[in-house]
């Protein structure tokens, strides 16, 4: 009998870290977002973009990372969150 070597590629699955917990996620697994004009919008396809996991959407902690990043104090980074198909 001959020796058969199956070839299976080892197919890699992007792995992207929340930016509220630094855990890391499978891509699909994430929210992709981005701040443009001091508001936060999913992303669009071009410029500077982060993760968020969906157990981290509801922290507190999201809100100040918002206000951060978009550069808004916290009430408006909260206003933004409220009105996000993915808050629950």
């Amino acid at each position: 009998m001959e020796n058969v070597k199956c070839k299976v590629k080892n197919v890699k699955k992007p792995v992207r870290m929340c930016i509220v917990c630094r855990n890391r996620f499978l891509q699909s697994d994430l929210f992709r977002l981005q701040c443009e004009n001091q508001k936060l919008i999913p992303f669009k396809g071009k410029g500077r973009s982060f993760y968020v996991c969906k157990e981290c959407v509801n922290e507190k902690k999201f809100v100040n990372y918002i206000s951060k990043i978009c550069k808004t104090d916290k009430e408006k980074a909260k206003s933004y969150i409220l009105h996000f198909p993915f808050y629950i």
